[in-house]
């Protein structure tokens, strides 16, 4: 593929970074279902299927009970 050169090429490379990052924040926000079996293999399944969103809307309800973490550590300031 030819190099894009100029203002618009830089342009244009800014943009699909910011498109690369909004993809990847979206995608690490996703919800996730991950099983571990009896002798303690990961297995993921599909937030997205029937399971998987039983699953999901039962971890939700399990965070909605317990409300927030509180507890968060802030780190120390460099000095």
């Amino acid at each position: 593929m030819r190099e894009r050169r100029g203002a618009i090429g830089r342009a244009t490379e800014l943009a699909e970074s910011v498109v690369a990052g909004v993809k990847r924040r979206q995608a690490a926000r996703a919800p996730k279902v991950l099983l571990y079996d009896d002798a303690g293999r990961p297995r993921t399944l599909d937030a997205g299927s029937d399971g998987g969103a039983a699953l999901v809307a039962t971890a939700r309800a399990l965070v909605d009970l317990v409300g927030p973490d509180d507890t968060t550590v802030e780190a120390p300031e460099e000095e």
